[in-house]
């Protein structure tokens, strides 16, 4: 990598960076660069055009140097670290600056519609095209921490749609892991023979997979409490010979700020789940937010024959305004449903 690399008007245009930390500077770098445009973005009123279309040229600016940064950058880690900013920017102008891009466009005399659909369609070859390289990334980390554990290791990945990791052993799935729209994986589960040998609630899981895919990565995000777990910064219990809780220090996306979780393992320490560190209640909702966490949930509406009183693992918690919706794991065939709090009870 050049020795020097130009930084956004955010630090000083005439820095000179050393070889060694030098990769991990200009990432941290663009992580500030993007903190400081997340909080001006949502912070722009909707009639004041002028001050908008100076955030929009910034961002577009900042968006041009992660592209010569990702060039430049030689470990695949911090290309990866430079494309998830890249990529958080474009969400920037995506959710604030509609009409600014499309303001932005070339040709006067082309039709809007026209001109917006042109728009899409680069942007979402270029989306896929990131994402594909992310997924890439995590999908050979993933694999080198657990080849020791299986033979014939491979992986699919799925940029276009779900933004899917899919891990195979011997060509049989046996991992499903899932990237949100920040590129940040918030999903590790077990399918078919792993799912019967390792159910995502049981230690055994937690210590093989959950863990060290985690720690490979570098990152898990849970999605129920909006916090990452950033493993340089985080240490990730091992399953103890005993029941305990265990803090985990993690950032709070929505406050930008530090906080914490708990990770409980339960039954002489067979069983696992994550819980917040305050009893948070969803609107409208009978359970507590940390009563949700990886919980084993049986479905009690008897209309729904096939999975009527069976059990499963809480994956995932979509607060609404009116309510909560449960995304369930019942395994065997059935796989994830999603079900409203009067369909399911928790059991434990």
């Amino acid at each position: 990598m050049s020795n020097n690399i130009k930084l956004s008007k955010y630090d000083m245009e005439e820095t000179v960076l050393d070889e060694g930390s030098a990769e991990d500077m200009v990432v941290n770098h663009y992580l500030f660069v993007l903190r400081e445009l997340r909080e001006k973005s949502s912070g722009c009123k909707k009639d004041d055009n002028e001050y908008r279309k100076i955030i929009y040229d910034e961002i577009k600016k900042v968006i041009e140097e992660t592209d010569i940064a990702h060039k430049q950058l030689k470990e695949k880690e911090n290309k990866v670290n430079i494309l998830k900013v890249k990529n958080s920017l474009n969400q920037l102008i995506k959710k604030y600056f509609q009409k600014e891009s499309l303001e932005g466009q070339n040709g006067e005399n082309i039709d809007q519609i026209s001109k917006m659909a042109c728009n899409e369609l680069k942007s979402d070859i270029h989306d896929i095209l990131l994402i594909k390289e992310v997924l890439e990334f995590y999908a050979e980390k993933i694999c080198d921490s657990i080849k020791d554990k299986h033979n014939n290791i491979s992986s699919k990945i799925f940029p276009e749609s779900s933004k899917e990791i899919i891990i195979l052993e011997n060509e049989e799935e046996i991992l499903s892991i899932m990237v949100n729209d920040q590129l940040n994986v918030y999903s590790i589960i077990p399918l078919n023979k792993l799912y019967k040998t390792c159910p995502l609630f049981s230690s055994v899981f937690y210590q093989r997979y959950w863990k060290t895919i985690a720690e490979s990565i570098g990152h898990i995000y849970i999605d129920n409490l909006a916090s990452i777990i950033k493993v340089d910064l985080s240490t990730l219990p091992d399953v103890p010979k005993i029941d305990g809780t265990y803090d985990v220090e993690v950032f709070d996306v929505n406050e930008e700020t530090k906080n914490g979780i708990n990770i409980d393992f339960k039954n002489n320490g067979s069983i696992w789940k994550i819980s917040a560190p305050k009893n948070t209640r969803y609107a409208s909702s009978k359970y507590l937010e940390k009563d949700y966490m990886n919980s084993i949930a049986r479905c009690i509406d008897s209309s729904l024959k096939s999975i009527y009183n069976r059990t499963g693992v809480v994956v995932q918690v979509i607060p609404l305004e009116d309510g909560i919706e449960i995304d369930v794991d019942f395994g065997r065939g059935i796989d994830v449903v999603r079900l409203t709090e009067k369909q399911i009870e928790l059991v434990q």
